[in-house]
């Protein structure tokens, strides 16, 4: 994987790479030369960050499925946000 600081330095290549974050630090400094996002932007360590994601190939021939995927994927998202809710109540 290349590393690079903007998209723009990529180069064209024959496979594709895909990067998934579990978290945006915040929207930046408010200056052009790298300081911290202001504090209230910022991610804290405080808890864990939990996250998931799953990739699954699609072409032109499921493009009916999509509204019923996004559906079933938005209620997976729905019932786990549920369960860690009350799994923090819990503690």
């Amino acid at each position: 994987v290349p590393r690079v600081r903007h998209g723009g330095e990529l180069r064209e290549r024959l496979f594709t790479t895909i990067c998934i974050d579990g978290a945006q630090a915040g929207i930046g400094g408010v200056d052009s030369w790298g300081s911290l996002p202001l504090m209230h932007y910022r991610l804290t360590l405080k808890s864990p960050i939990r996250w998931a994601f799953a990739i699954q190939p699609f072409g032109a021939r499921n493009i009916n499925k999509l509204p019923s995927l996004l559906e079933k994927s938005r209620k997976e998202q729905e019932k786990r946000q549920m369960e860690l809710h009350r799994s923090a109540e819990a503690t």
